[in-house]
């Protein structure tokens, strides 16, 4: 026999709901299993395939090797060398452009900024009053603008600013 449940029947008594998660941490949780498990896949792909073949190349002529240079490299492990190279680089100017990003001066005087956070969360309600509280505050005289944002200043995911 089925069992009905009320539609506001509380799933949880105690303290914080573990199922109330802040978007950005769900998200990086999928991105960690999806990637446990791509990784997790292609380990016992290779393992499938090694295992059941009866030849597999030699490791002095697979990486000896450098592609489209016929022949063999003098050099061993050039490949390797030039893709860890472009990988560390890369990394490099990513972390050089963050910083100079986060820490660019863009052109407003931190002293001059007023901050309200709503605590309200996205929804229509939220909305009018911030709509409101602008409107109210674009007729002050001494109020040169006024703007929004998702992100507070100096609050966000970086650790420069």
């Amino acid at each position: 026999m089925a069992q009905v449940i009320p539609a506001d029947k509380k799933w949880w008594g105690g303290g914080r709901s573990p199922f109330n998660v802040e978007y950005g941490k769900l998200m990086m949780w999928y991105f960690l299993m999806s990637d446990a498990f791509t990784f997790g896949a292609f380990l016992i792909s290779y393992g499938t395939i090694r295992f059941s073949s009866n030849g597999w190349p030699d490791p002095n002529e697979v990486f000896r090797t450098f592609p489209g240079v016929q022949g063999e490299m003098p050099i061993p492990l050039a490949f390797v060398s030039l893709m860890t190279f472009i990988l560390i680089m890369s990394s490099v100017i990513m972390y050089r452009q963050m910083k100079f990003i986060t820490t660019k001066d863009l052109g407003y005087n931190k002293e001059q900024v007023l901050v309200v956070p709503t605590q309200t969360g996205y929804n229509n309600e939220a909305n009018k009053t911030v709509e409101r509280f602008r409107a109210r505050l674009q007729q002050e005289p001494t109020v040169v603008s006024v703007a929004g944002t998702g992100l507070s200043f100096n609050q966000g995911y970086s650790r420069y600013g």
